[in-house]
């Protein structure tokens, strides 16, 4: 019964576990979004940088 038992939570864990290939998969789109919001921000960043600010007084 023990055995059984031990089975039982082995393959109860590995159904949580995610493949290698897909945690690959998952952490390259994670870096590749953040590359497009880094690319996006120093867009921005050189966007103000270039307008002159008027005085309104």
């Amino acid at each position: 019964m023990a055995t059984e038992h031990l089975q039982q939570q082995q393959t109860q864990q590995s159904e949580k576990q995610i493949s290698k290939e897909n945690a690959e998969q998952i952490l390259e789109a994670l870096m590749q979004d953040e590359k497009e919001i880094q690319e996006k921000q120093k867009k921005m960043m050189q966007n103000q940088r270039g307008k002159t600010l008027d005085k309104d007084w």
